[in-house]
């Protein structure tokens, strides 16, 4: 039959209208009373146009996208638009080259089957009446204004499930990792005993890296900051010190546990581990 690759059919008596059917050998059920008419081959050219597309693979990867990210909406916006536009893409492969008279009688058949089928829709499933009834009638203005649009809307919704689709990479990235502080939960323990170097440390940078090799690394945390927007980031562990300007004129020095991008100089700081109190600031 022109229009139709070699797949295979079955009849079923229970059914009033063919259908596709199956994810990884699909095949086409026909009605046991089908006529073998022109417009029947129109009919079965639009099941073949869903299993050729493999429809209703594609529509299953929509639904476990809905199970993943059921928090997004374009996810069940994207399943809708494409089990909508498949059905106007399989009526453009069913009127391919036929007459205004064909088309006609082709969209009249499918007014007439929808007023009498309850169509029950599933993702396996493709089948002739796959949109609402409301949504016969755009269906039908497609059909009889035989044009590109139906190449477009498809074009169109193929290109806004890649989109969302690809998406569900970018949720399930992890999100990147910023600069922040503990909850002092020692705030009130002084320690006395801090490394004397942060006094000429401090006097030019307010934080400093210290490694667990002891390699120190003064840190601009704006810079730092800006450049880890773009950073894949390569952590090592140590120790965060910082400093704190008091209005009074003294400060405060803390030290924390953490760890530094080797790339960026991004920082994570951990646990509160002391404190350090003077009266008079000796750095600035």
């Amino acid at each position: 039959m022109p229009g139709i690759g070699n797949v295979e059919y079955r009849i079923s008596p229970e059914m009033n209208t063919p259908y596709t059917v199956g994810f990884v050998k699909p095949f086409i059920v026909a009605p046991a009373e089908f006529p073998n008419s022109k417009l029947s081959e129109m009919i079965l050219r639009h099941e073949y146009s869903h299993l050729r597309r493999r429809d209703s693979i594609v529509k299953l990867i929509c639904l476990l996208a809905i199970c993943l990210h059921c928090f997004n909406p374009l996810t069940i916006l994207t399943f809708l638009l494409y089990t909508r536009f498949s059905e106007n893409i399989a009526d453009e492969a069913a009127t391919e080259g036929c007459s205004a008279e064909e088309r006609r009688a082709y969209a009249k058949a499918l007014v007439k089957l929808s007023a009498r089928t309850r169509q029950v829709p599933v993702v396996w499933r493709n089948n002739l009446l796959g949109d609402k009834k409301e949504s016969m009638k755009r269906r039908v203005e497609l059909i009889m204004n035989r044009n590109k649009k139906a190449s477009k809307i498809g074009t169109v919704a193929a290109v806004l499930a890649s989109v969302i689709l690809s998406g569900t990479t970018v949720f399930a990235y992890t999100p990147m990792q910023t600069v922040k502080d503990a909850s002092d939960t020692n705030e009130d323990y002084i320690s006395f005993d801090f490394d004397n170097e942060a006094e000429t440390l401090f006097a030019e940078y307010d934080t400093y890296f210290e490694a667990l090799d002891g390699t120190i690394i003064p840190l601009n945390t704006d810079t730092a900051n800006a450049r880890a927007i773009f950073c894949s980031h390569n952590f090592k562990s140590g120790y965060v010190n910082k400093h704190y300007s008091q209005s009074n004129g003294g400060c405060i020095v803390k030290r924390y546990t953490g760890k530094i991008c080797m790339k960026c100089n991004h920082i994570e700081v951990g646990d509160l581990l002391s404190t350090h109190t003077y009266v008079t600031c000796p750095h600035k």
